[in-house]
């Protein structure tokens, strides 16, 4: 019967039990409340989805007019090239003229 608690240290041991308790709940309840006021800063700098989605769709049409220009750049180097080397076989058509005639 030595292993027995008496009334007064099951009162105590549930005394301290409740502040134990408390002051968990207190540490929980401050890292919470930091924790909301990073989450909070963040959410705060967030873009909002639409104006993101606009903003996608503005760099995407960019994205797609530099592509165009490129294309269209290409296209007219291949004329300009092939103008040149037109103007280059007539000149030497003529060389190959004026020699043999």
């Amino acid at each position: 019967m030595s292993d027995d608690l008496t009334l007064g240290e099951l009162a105590r041991l549930i005394e301290r039990n409740q502040v134990e308790t408390r002051e968990g709940f207190a540490a929980i309840n401050a890292r919470l409340d930091r924790e909301y006021a990073s989450v909070s800063a963040k959410v705060d700098q967030a873009v909002p989805l639409n104006v993101y989605e606009a903003d996608k769709r503005g760099t995407d049409l960019r994205f797609k007019n530099v592509e165009d220009d490129v294309a269209s750049m290409r296209s007219t180097t291949r004329w300009a090239i092939g103008l040149c080397v037109t103007a280059l076989l007539a000149v030497a058509a003529l060389i190959v003229n004026l020699a043999t005639g």
